[in-house]
């Protein structure tokens, strides 16, 4: 129909917010026209000497490094977690970087695998109604990565701004688990102790937790374990 001729014929954006860095852009292009901090600055107060008021907030890489500047990230792990933030970037995206009405794109947007469902529907509504985009395609950004090298199968590996603490490094060597069928294979827990041991620091502590319980038919409640102790088993068997 008409409408669907009027932003199709006009190039889309694209924008990936990540937890570190924003990237957005015009479909088509080859790299992001804009680049920046996923930081939101707002300003807590304004010093007492200084007579001419501020912005309201500040973006990204325009954030000035004043201590009345209170420094929010929109994104943490993946996941939005500061919509007001990110409804502030947004609109310094469109209007201050892209310089564009975004009623007239359609927005492709990235979003990360494990961000909940409720997180799309948030952004759906504040790019509708919010900034009255026509159209929106939200893709998670493996799936993206994937099409832009011209493949449609591959195993992705994303590594982003997040990391493991090292003061919790000790913690997790030293609490490997094992679950799953295929980890029932005999010296399947040996290897992998052996295979890490490898790459673990020097004087790391490793244990390997290989429960003999971690196959699913180990754990049902049979009618006769009930009958020998009771409602209370679902409590040592079921989590």
């Amino acid at each position: 129909d008409c409408d669907l001729k009027a932003f199709t014929e006009i190039a889309a954006i694209v924008m990936d917010i990540g937890t570190g860095y924003t990237k957005a852009g015009f479909a088509g292009d080859d790299k992001p026209r804009v680049v920046l901090r996923s930081l939101v600055g707002i300003p807590i107060h304004q010093p007492v000497h200084d007579h001419n008021k501020g912005p309201d907030y500040y973006i990204g890489n325009s954030i000035p490094n004043d201590p009345w500047i209170t420094k929010t990230r929109v994104v943490t792990n993946g996941i939005v977690t500061d919509w007001d933030a990110l409804e502030m970037l947004w609109h310094y995206v469109f209007y201050q970087e892209l310089r564009v009405a975004p009623e007239e794109h359609a927005i492709l947007l990235s979003d990360a695998p494990l961000s909940p469902i409720t997180n799309r529907e948030k952004s759906a509504e504040l790019l509708f109604e919010g900034f009255g985009v026509p159209a929106l395609f939200i893709a998670h950004q493996t799936l993206l990565s994937l099409y832009s090298t011209g493949r449609t199968t591959g195993l992705i590996i994303e590594s982003g701004l997040g990391k493991c603490k090292e003061g919790i490094h000790s913690e997790l060597l030293n609490n490997i688990v094992l679950s799953g069928g295929s980890s029932m294979f005999p010296g399947f827990a040996e290897r992998i102790q052996k295979e890490i041991g490898k790459l673990a620091p020097n004087r790391s502590k490793l244990n390997v937790y290989a429960s003999p319980q971690r196959k699913f038919s180990s754990l049902w409640v049979r009618k006769k374990d009930y009958e020998e102790e009771g409602s209370v088993i679902v409590h040592r068997k079921c989590f």
